[in-house]
């Protein structure tokens, strides 16, 4: 009996069905690319969210509400949708697209770790100015989150069209190579009694300066060698001369697949059909539609000639138009929704137990080993991650890494509540620190399957004539779940504590961070009585749903 194809499966929608093609040899070399891309932006985001407030929890009289402002330095990267179609759009035609922002964007960055590092590690730690630090940190992370919005659009390019659910692998293991070196192995290089006991130095062998100076020389380095030798083949790339549009735009037949109307003249070369190939392949359409105009000499004169300079306003213009429109679609709503709540439940328990445990006396060194355990489970997961949101139900993986993430949350607030006081390392409490490992690989590894399936989700659904502000659109909506809330939370756990006494008799009656988590987690246990149902929906949705002009 001939067994029901793939495409016939509870009748989910054929554009949201990978195709299951081997790799051609060129995205092997474009797949490194993106995740060394991906890494060197992963390197403030590790500083800012993970490194910075272990290194601020230990300057004295630093109150949680202090830790919270200094959050707002990874602000951008929440709301980056805001000046995205610019990046989508203005350009230097000779550079390319996504050069045009990539090339001075990492320089800029580099310049700025290797000339002002060692500087806003003085005004941080001798002058305690926490806000001078945090405006330094969050130019960093506001020149990170803009390459972001050029390297999501050009991972649609890079990769072929059968292989482009894996940009979003490609960006879990880059973003977590950078964010772990800044995080993990830099507290461990940072702390005196690791490098000490495990290395036979007396004294930390990186500075926070030191250590931004020597990635200023990365950022340059990855600069040069993208600038040099990577060209960027793409719809911006098209000679005026080489072909005539008739229709750029998607007409979703019935069976979903997308098909793009576009006459080509019988003298069209082969380096001009690979160049319109990109194009055909659903990446910037509208802007190829731009490049493609031609000039005629007919007799209805109604085609136009595009110069070679800059994107006019008028088509910024129409890419927040459509921006707009795109966000008003109903299943992109419903998808913002989840984004935004879906966080908030393990979102007390992930940002501030580590704050609680170096309150009870564990060492930085202790917590940096820990998280350095994770850092093989991150890249494992996200491969597992990857092939598992391939399947016909990408969301899927997604619900179980929620479910697996909200236990953790309320298990590692017991843990860190029962975890005895004065234990600075594991040999004082061996069983206390394997729960804490435990807990630990489990929730990276929830954290990366949901990070990785809305990936490839988002690759899936996101409307190619929209470029990367598609894909900055939704990450943005997830990030504004995550650092937005951030600060309140920090806030609620200094108003929630109740303290007794003064001096050195002053002494915690009531933990604000326990309120604050428990109650957390009583919110997500009442949002898994609806979300499933919101998964299945959204799965549901055709792709002609998630796009603004399906009937251009």
């Amino acid at each position: 009996m001939p067994q029901a194809s793939p495409s016939s499966k509870r009748g989910l929608p054929p554009r949201l069905r990978p195709a299951n093609h081997p790799a051609p040899s060129s995205d092997v070399l474009n797949a490194v690319l993106l995740v060394v891309l991906y890494m060197i932006q992963g390197v403030p985001l590790g500083l800012s969210m993970g490194a910075m407030p272990f290194l601020l929890q230990n300057i004295p009289d630093m109150s949680y509400t202090k830790i919270g402002v200094f959050t707002l330095a990874s602000y951008p990267y929440s709301f980056k949708l805001l000046w995205s179609p610019i990046v989508d759009t203005l350009h230097i035609r000779r550079i390319g697209l996504r050069k045009s922002w990539i090339l001075p964007l990492q320089l800029l960055s580099g310049a700025l770790m290797i000339s002002l590092g060692r500087w806003v590690e003085d005004v941080l730690f001798s002058s305690k100015d926490i806000e001078t630090a945090t405006l330094y940190f969050f130019v960093l992370v506001l020149l990170a989150a803009t390459q972001d919005i050029a390297v999501d659009g050009w991972a649609l390019t890079l990769l072929s069209k059968a292989n482009v659910g894996y940009a979003a692998t490609c960006q879990t293991i880059g973003m977590n190579i950078g964010y772990f070196m800044s995080f993990t192995i830099f507290l461990a290089l940072n702390d005196a009694s690791f490098c000490e006991r495990w290395l036979g130095s007396p004294r930390e062998l990186v500075t926070l300066g030191g250590y931004l100076f020597w990635w200023g020389w990365v950022y340059v380095g990855v600069t040069l060698v993208v600038g040099l030798f990577k060209s960027e083949a793409g719809p911006t790339s098209i000679r005026d001369d080489s072909v005539r549009v008739v229709d750029v735009g998607a007409a979703i037949d019935d069976d979903g697949r997308d098909d793009f109307k576009v006459q080509r003249p019988a003298n069209m070369t082969s380096m001009t059909r690979r160049k319109l190939s990109n194009a055909e392949n659903g990446v910037g359409l509208a802007l190829a539609a731009e490049a493609l105009r031609h000039d005629d000499d007919d007799d209805d004169g109604k085609a136009h000639r595009v110069k070679g300079h800059a994107t006019s306003s008028a088509t910024i213009r129409k890419a927040y138009s459509q921006l707009f429109r795109t966000i008003q679609l109903p299943p992109v709503k419903l998808l913002c929704v989840l984004l935004i709540v879906s966080r908030l439940a393990m979102l007390p328990a992930e940002s501030a137990s580590a704050l609680k445990l170096l309150e009870k006396g564990v060492s930085k060194e202790a917590l940096a080993s820990l998280v350095l355990i994770e850092f093989p489970i991150e890249l494992i997961s996200a491969l597992i991650a990857g092939k598992w949101a391939a399947s016909s139900h990408p969301l899927r993986p997604w619900l179980a890494g929620f479910k697996i993430r909200l236990l953790m949350a309320f298990l590692t607030t017991v843990c860190v509540y029962l975890f005895p006081v004065g234990v600075a390392d594991v040999s004082g409490a061996p069983l206390a620190f394997s729960c804490l490992v435990a807990l630990a690989l489990l929730t990276s590894f929830s954290s990366t399957l949901m990070f990785t399936s809305l990936g490839d989700f988002y690759n899936r659904i996101s409307d190619p004539s929209m470029g990367g502000a598609y894909l900055t659109m939704l990450n943005t909506v997830a990030n504004i779940g995550i650092v937005v809330p951030k600060i309140i939370v920090f806030w609620l756990i200094d108003k929630t504590t109740v303290s007794a006494g003064s001096g050195k008799r002053k002494h915690v009656v009531r933990d604000g961070f326990y309120v604050v988590s428990f109650a957390a987690n009583a919110l997500g246990v009442l949002l898994l009585l609806g979300i499933g149902r919101v998964v299945r929906r959204l799965e549901r949705y055709p792709t002609s749903a998630w796009r603004s002009n399906s009937n251009t």
